[in-house]
């Protein structure tokens, strides 16, 4: 009986743990997300209506998507961000990409993008229609 007892001890001690840490078990094995969480990029921005800009651009878990976000030290905003999708209608493979990403902020700028290695493409546009261009590499030291 004593041994029964501890077994089922251990037992839930096990599923505990392992029930700790949904965001870490979500994550798709090879997907971007592994490719740019806690990572930090340095971008050159070109806007449609003539403007230029650099930012810092950092990606993290723990905000408002389920999967990953993006923040921009130029914006102070949060945007969600999901790596794309692969398969068909019929037979999609969510947050599968190892490259490609959406993000989309709370104040109507949609950003896609891709990941190799140390360099990362954006291409994106702003509510009013006014659209970005940013190519960026990895830095070495944090945005925030």
């Amino acid at each position: 009986m004593r041994r029964s007892t501890i077994f089922l001890a251990v037992l839930m001690v096990c599923a505990l743990f392992t029930n700790l840490s949904p965001a870490e078990a979500k994550t798709k094995k090879g997907n971007c997300e592994e490719a740019l969480v806690t990572k930090s990029f340095t971008c050159d921005e070109k806007y449609s209506d003539g403007s230029s800009d650099t930012a810092c651009y950092e990606f993290e878990t723990g905000g408002v998507s389920e999967n990953f976000d993006l923040f921009v030290d130029n914006t102070a905003s949060d945007y969600g961000c999901a790596c794309d999708t692969k398969g068909s209608s019929k037979s999609p493979d969510f947050d599968a990409s190892s490259s490609s990403f959406q993000c989309v902020s709370n104040f109507s700028v949609a950003i896609s993008g891709s990941v190799k290695k140390d360099k990362l493409s954006i291409n994106g546009i702003v509510g009013d229609g006014n659209v970005v261009i940013a190519t960026c590499v990895e830095s070495s030291t944090p945005c925030f």
